[in-house]
């Protein structure tokens, strides 16, 4: 095995198993090999090559470098199922392996020291970053690239790049005067910068391994521009080679900006590396909202606090039990439950949706608790840390005592080491790290019912659906796999509202605001399903540009299928978000713009491996 047993792995680094004899490939399956970290599966794909078994992560392409198949810092576990148990590994001769065998190793972290090593053709240099225009033709030898009006620019690399090391000041955009016209001073336009792309390196000469996308801050003009990398520009490789080394302003190349043609041949790629593509829309008949969270995927981000189920759950009277548990909980329209007044913590856990079409309530006393008087470490002081780093660093809080202010914390002796040592740094890494040291969702639960004050956790492993009233004392915790909607009404205003997952909406007064809360959401260690559970998401309408007429071509979708089943389809650009409305092939529908519907269904039973997708190609021509 490569790396050894108990060894240290890079992020980027495939995990390679020698065997004694061939491999059979039907052998090779979720249930027969696991690799697994405490944030769930690992990510990537294996292939089998005679007696060669390999783990290829999926690429890392965000700046904290945890987008990744391996969990930063975190010890993973790989399970090689044997003899005696069923479906366990065999070699191409029939023969059983000889026995399970468990074996560890640790994923590098990034606030460590290097994470990544260089996949790239020549270690000691970095591969040439290309200016390229729409038409893949690149800026060489004088050679003006040509993009469209509203169209990010894009720099290609034939070798997979450090994300972490992409600075996005180190790009400017100066406008060029045209030939005969008076020369005014350059307008210059600075750029954001993302990874949008990042696969290993092929050994092709202008492979496009890495794809880094650059969005100037203000919309440009139809013109010339040229693009120039700063002085001591920051970008380099996996092994650490700079990819541009120049002490004066370096041109990367000429671009045109103009109107593309309205008669076009033209495609989508959509990799779900952000979330501008997404619609919030809630799709009819289904149990919660897909994850499309810029992580490069649409999956399922189901919470192991969602509860064993038991059959779908109807409230509709008052209830003294702390926990209540069921496949689907609903409150209906025009029915009250009352929960219990007893201070502690009362948790509802739904499988799928949690509905309240009717009015939730639970009086008693609010005790108001300070963060510094939670048991040590506490968590919920460990979730306003990560959010820190998030939203305040960012927003000219520099000082100790500036984030301590924000956050009502008292500036106890650990309290201010620990904002020194970990909100205080202004790189993602920081955070990601920070992430992992906060608690997991259930041993928060577990530390607020020590506080012995009043929280009420709302956890659905589909959507949180709120039309009807909420009407809760004390602390109040959303923890949703697909989407929190709050669309209902309030009664009393709650102390504090917090939030995991996706989604929000209407607050019960100005005074009271809806914080994220950093907790780990870990996923479940084996299925816990009582019945079949559907997920999707829809996307907004595409294409962006809105004609009447669309020849669709062709259609490629790619995903994970795991234990359950994943479908793209697609709906009309208006109408309701219906599944049964939904066609295979956009040309099967009323022309003009589609959105895209992705289901993702998991059934009782088997391994906990759900399904995903991770692209959707398509094409088109407009006329």
């Amino acid at each position: 095995m490569r790396p050894v047993d108990g060894g240290q792995v890079y992020l980027n680094e495939p995990l390679v198993l020698t065997f004694s004899h061939a491999l059979d490939l039907a052998s090779v399956t979720p249930e027969s090999v696991e690799l697994t970290s405490p944030r769930g599966r690992a990510r990537g794909r294996w292939i089998v090559d005679g007696p060669v078994l390999r783990f290829d992560p999926d690429p890392v392409w965000d700046p904290g470098l945890a987008s990744g198949g391996y969990e930063p810092g975190a010890e993973h576990r790989l399970i090689l199922a044997g003899f005696p148990r069923l479906g366990g590994l065999r070699g191409a001769d029939g023969a059983s392996f000889e026995w399970t065998r468990t074996l560890t190793f640790h994923a590098a972290d990034p606030a460590d020291g290097p994470a990544l090593y260089d996949l790239g053709r020549n270690p000691a240099t970095c591969e040439p970053v290309r200016l390229e225009g729409r038409d893949g033709a690149f800026a060489l030898a004088g050679r003006t690239v040509s993009v469209g009006v509203g169209e990010p620019l894009r720099l290609v690399c034939a070798e997979p790049l450090d994300p972490s090391t992409l600075n996005a000041e180190d790009f400017l955009l100066q406008a060029v005067p045209e030939p005969g016209a008076e020369s005014p001073a350059l307008v210059e336009t600075e750029v954001s910068a993302r990874v949008v792309r990042n696969d290993p390196a092929t050994g092709i000469p202008d492979e496009r391994c890495a794809v880094i996308e650059l969005v100037p801050l203000r919309e440009l003009t139809t013109g010339r521009y040229t693009l120039r990398v700063r002085p001591g520009a920051t970008l380099a490789d996996m092994g650490g080679n700079r990819a541009f080394l120049t002490l004066q302003p370096k041109p990367l190349g000429e671009v045109r900006v103009r109107h593309l043609p309205t008669e076009s041949a033209d495609r989508v790629r959509l990799e779900f590396n952000d979330r501008t593509s997404a619609s919030a829309e809630r799709v009819v008949g289904v149990d919660g909202t897909a994850g499309w969270r810029g992580d490069g995927t649409i999956r399922i981000a189901y919470p192991r606090e969602a509860g064993p189920g038991g059959g779908s759950l109807v409230l509709d009277r008052s209830t003294d039990a702390f926990e209540i548990v069921g496949t689907r909980i609903d409150v209906p329209e025009g029915e009250t439950c009352e929960l219990t007044d007893a201070p502690g913590v009362v948790v509802l856990r739904a499988q799928g949706t949690l509905s309240v079409q009717g009015t939730l309530e639970r009086r008693g006393p609010t005790t108001r608790v300070e963060l510094d008087a939670l048991p040590p470490l506490a968590p919920e002081l460990m979730g306003s840390l990560a959010w820190a780093i998030r939203e305040f660093v960012t927003d000219g809080v520099e000082t100790v005592e500036e984030v301590a202010a924000r956050l009502r914390v008292k500036l106890t002796p650990q309290n201010r080491k620990r904002l020194e040592d970990e909100a205080l740094p202004r790189h993602e890494i920081f955070a990601a790290r920070l992430a992992r040291l906060a608690p997991t969702l259930g041993e928060f639960i577990e530390a607020a019912r020590k506080s012995g004050t009043q929280w009420t956790v709302l956890i659905a492993g589909g959507d949180i659906v709120v039309n009807g009233k909420l009407d809760l004392a004390g602390q109040i915790v959303f923890v949703a796999g697909g989407r929190i909607r709050l669309d209902g009404r309030w009664g009393q205003s709650p102390e504090k509202l917090f939030t995991v997952g996706d989604g929000g909406g209407l607050l019960p007064s100005s005074n009271v605001k809806l914080k994220p809360l950093a907790v780990k959401v870990l996923p479940p260690e084996t299925n816990p399903l009582d019945d079949t559970l559907t997920w999707a998401v829809v996307s907004r309408p595409l294409p962006r540009q809105v004609l009447e007429r669309y020849l669709w071509r062709d259609l490629r979708p790619g995903g994970h299928m795991g234990n359950g089943i994943w479908r793209v389809r697609w709906l009309p650009a208006d109408g309701p978000v219906d599944p049964a409305l939904a066609a295979d092939h956009p040309s099967r529908l009323p022309e003009g713009p589609v959105r895209m519907l992705v289901e993702l269904t998991m059934k009782p039973g088997g391994v906990w491996d759900p399904p995903y997708v991770d692209f959707v190609e398509l094409s088109w021509r407009t006329r």
